[in-house]
């Protein structure tokens, strides 16, 4: 080790903690901290460089060393020169690395032995130095060049080359030059069955559009590697997007079963069950995250909502004020984070019109509905916080207020309709009322026949008309389907035009999309990218 190495050692463990510790110190490490969970792992990442890392791979919190591994790597806490090894018990962790996109640089069997965690830093820090150069391009975003020179390495055929490869078809996935990643994965895997770079295949055809390769790729690998809970993630978000959310939830559910205390994971499933119309089950999913967190606050908005309501169904009124009043606190502290603050917001006047309803306080829970659905063209609006907002209004239809309810589902339909699934959805959370219902059917069918008329213009080849009347419709409503036809149809008129006007047009569309369609977005870049290398 050089002089001046630093290194932090993640354990909940204080014994395990210690003892690497030591081993560290014995092989010549000069300073180490240590934290007992993988938040508090974060937040020493995040505010200081460390030479190496060594996490335990299983926490209670249902998150693992790698899960850790794939965030940093993506979202640049957790830097490429930093070297990462996984430390656990479980020898079956060999199966995921195998097939992990993201790999530690080692990963370690317990009980420690000082002379093979030597040699096995002495080997990870003879790599990270071989590769420093490409390394150290990705560090500053140099990822062009980082390509450059791990194609070098490649091609050179050294110790490392393989590694090289997989660092290459990592840079071109993450620089949108997905044909070109594509072919250095199908030529790897020519050679040989490497499960990471089928994962790596199937994320390819999500962003290049082929949803269908995509799942069949996820579920093959699910079905071989069932442990490897990134997939897992990866095919129920391909089912949402899909407006699929009973397969999703299904998808959510397999997972589960191997990782039980995964906060994400639960609430994920606890909302789809709550969206799908089982209250039953999303909570006992919502109580489970609760549980395995620890901390209610901690949780989504939409989380704490679900358990308001929980408590007031049992009668408890008095707890249900008081996590009111703790998500209007946690509101006032976010106030740098726009959307978690509104979330907040629109959740707790949710809450509040549920209790006002209660008590026959009518002027009370119109003004909170009133609140909330006047909001339903700003980010965070999402289709989970519509159907709760429709189930208020369902409760507190009266005929006097026909026309200024109507007048808010109209639009908040509008948005929401993006495919049936989604308008059967909002149509069943106002199940008794036949006149609000209605207006949902008819926003569905408005949304759905502009999307067919553009189509056939399309097919007619009037590709510029659709785009028009596409994006006109679509920044109108804010509707998600409307909004990314737009920007495909936009995206082709670019490259038939060779006219970055398109190019604008379609990114105008996208950033209207909520949640943001990243797949898009790094489509629109490549297709832009090409039309400015023909026009150059």
């Amino acid at each position: 080790m050089s002089s001046g190495s630093s290194a932090l050692v993640i354990d909940p463990s204080p014994a395990v903690r210690m003892m690497m510790r030591n081993v560290l110190s014995e092989i010549g490490v000069d300073h180490c901290d240590i934290a007992p969970s993988l938040s508090e792992g974060r937040k020493r990442l995040r505010e200081h460089h460390y030479d190496i890392v060594l996490s335990e791979y299983n926490f209670e919190t249902g998150e693992s060393g790698q899960d850790m591994l794939e965030e940093g790597r993506k979202t640049g806490f957790l830097p490429p020169t930093t070297l990462y090894f996984i430390v656990t018990a479980e020898a079956s962790y060999g199966t995921v690395v195998n097939i992990a996109e993201e790999s530690p640089d080692d990963y370690l069997l317990k009980p420690l032995n000082t002379a093979d965690l030597a040699k096995r830093v002495e080997r990870a820090f003879a790599k990270r130095n071989l590769m420093l150069d490409v390394l150290q391009a990705m560090e500053q975003g140099k990822l062009e060049t980082a390509v450059k020179l791990a194609t070098q390495h490649m091609h050179g055929k050294g110790k490392f080359a393989r590694d090289a490869a997989r660092l290459c078809c990592q840079l071109l996935f993450r620089l949108g030059k997905y044909e070109e990643s594509a072919r250095l994965l199908k030529a790897l895997l020519a050679q040989k069955d490497l499960p990471w770079a089928r994962l790596v295949l199937a994320r390819v055809a999500i962003r290049m559009g082929d949803h269908v390769t995509a799942e069949a790729a996820l579920r093959e690998l699910i079905a071989q590697h069932p442990m490897y809970l990134p997939v897992y993630t990866q095919l129920a978000d391909v089912c949402k997007a899909q407006e699929r959310f009973a397969d999703a939830l299904d998808v959510t559910e397999q997972a589960i079963k191997i990782a039980p205390n995964s906060v994400k994971r639960l609430q994920f499933a606890g909302h789809l069950a709550t969206s799908l119309g089982d209250s039953e089950k999303g909570t006992a999913y919502l109580m489970r995250a609760v549980r395995s967190s620890g901390k209610l606050l901690d949780m989504d908005a939409r989380t704490v909502y679900l358990l308001i309501l929980a408590a007031q169904e049992k009668g408890d009124a008095k707890e249900a004020l008081s996590m009111i009043k703790q998500m209007k606190l946690k509101a006032q502290e976010a106030r740098d984070h726009l959307v978690i603050r509104s979330r907040l917001n629109w959740y707790a006047a949710l809450a509040e019109a549920w209790l006002s309803l209660e008590r026959r306080e009518m002027l009370g829970a119109i003004d909170k509905v009133k609140f909330v659905s006047e909001a339903w063209n700003e980010k965070g609006f999402d289709l989970p916080l519509a159907l709760d907002l429709f189930k208020v209004m369902d409760r507190m239809y009266a005929d006097d207020l026909a026309s200024t309810m109507g007048s808010w589902v109209h639009v908040i339909a509008l948005r929401m309709c993006a495919g049936k699934s989604a308008q059967d959805m909002l149509e069943s959370a106002l199940s008794a009322n036949q006149r609000l219902s209605s207006l949902v059917i008819e926003a569905g069918d408005y949304i759905a026949s502009v999307a067919k008329d553009s189509a056939r213009l399309m097919v007619s080849d009037a590709l510029e008309d659709a785009t028009d009347k596409l994006s006109m419709i679509g920044l109108q409503t804010k509707n998600n389907r409307l909004l990314i036809a737009a920007a495909n149809a936009a995206s082709r008129s670019l490259q038939r035009n060779n006219d970055l006007k398109y190019a604008a047009l379609a990114k105008q569309c996208l950033s209207m999309v909520d949640p943001p369609d990243e797949e898009l977005l790094a489509r629109l870049k490549w297709v832009t990218d090409k039309v400015e290398q023909a026009n150059t």
